[in-house]
């Protein structure tokens, strides 16, 4: 069997180096991102139907783009679809008062 290490890219291994350097560690997530996180219910997503729908859409939409090469319409559906997430989290936690 031959080792993970023998069938890294140059990319990998520098990146695995890098890693090392740092010894590891993992860095704390941000305070947004960790309250994000826990504030988040397990199915607050998958539960809005509203949400469902429109992701539906937005990935037709960006398989469409993916099909066709264009990266532009790619890149624009990716993160409209990350914003609209964003969205209706921050409006879950303001909701719940988490941001005054």
């Amino acid at each position: 069997m031959r080792s993970s290490a023998s069938s890294r890219s140059p990319q990998g291994a520098s990146a695995t180096a890098a890693l090392g350097r740092r010894g590891g560690a993992r860095e704390e997530p941000h305070p947004v991102r960790r309250c994000a996180t826990r504030y988040t219910p397990v199915h607050f997503y998958s539960d809005d139907r509203s949400w469902g729908t429109d992701a539906v859409a937005s990935h037709e939409r960006l398989l469409q783009a993916l099909r066709t090469g264009d990266v532009e319409a790619a890149g624009r559906e990716t993160r409209e679809h990350f914003t609209d997430g964003a969205h209706r989290l921050v409006k879950h936690l303001d909701d719940l008062g988490v941001r005054s």
